[in-house]
């Protein structure tokens, strides 16, 4: 009877370690994938975050495009009319030019006739 006892004891001991050691490995594989999860939490964080300064950057990146090429426009404009000043300048002189040698000419022209009148009265 004793030995019975004893042997039942035994295992129920055997029984209850292994329970142990069951809920034991039980626990590590629970904490082993919530490591698991948690790592691959991170790494999708990770990733997103590297994904939203590379969408930041070629924002950036675009805009200062964006603004280069406005201040080019905006420079060739400004050259295309200082241009056309310029020509217009030009034009204005080249005109008062003309105007000036027609007025000589023309008071050439009024001394000339003026002198042959003379000219004739005179003779």
């Amino acid at each position: 009877m004793n030995n019975n006892d004893n042997n039942n004891n035994n295992n129920n001991n055997n029984n209850n370690n292994n329970n142990n050691n069951n809920n034991n490995n039980n626990n590590n594989n629970n904490n082993n994938n919530n490591n698991n999860n948690n790592n691959n939490n991170n790494n999708n964080n990770n990733n997103n975050n590297n994904n939203n300064n590379n969408n930041n950057n070629n924002n950036n990146n675009n805009n200062n495009n964006n603004n280069n090429n406005n201040n080019n426009n905006n420079n060739n404009n400004n050259n295309n009319n200082n241009n056309n000043k310029n020509n217009n300048n030009n034009n204005n002189n080249n005109n008062n030019n003309n105007n000036n040698n027609n007025n000589n000419n023309n008071n050439n022209n009024n001394n000339n006739n003026n002198n042959n009148n003379n000219n004739k009265n005179n003779n």
